[in-house]
């Protein structure tokens, strides 16, 4: 969902991102990966959570940089 944005990021915007996001941006695979393991045996005792497996508003996003083109 993010690769469109990304793609018109400068990489001081996109550098200002990662700054952000310490364990990085994730990707496709993160989510599978979420959804086999809540799928999965090992999962049993989980419930009444969310997991946030994207963007959330308290999550800092570089936007006055992307936005200005700075």
């Amino acid at each position: 969902m993010s690769a469109r944005y990304a793609a018109g990021m400068t990489t001081k915007v996109w550098d200002k991102l990662v700054d952000c996001h310490p364990l990085g941006i994730g990707a496709t695979q993160d989510v599978a990966s979420t959804v086999a393991f809540l799928a999965s045996h090992e999962a049993r005792w989980i419930s009444g959570i969310t997991i946030p497996l994207g963007w959330m508003p308290s999550y800092p996003l570089p936007f006055d940089a992307y936005v200005d083109g700075q």
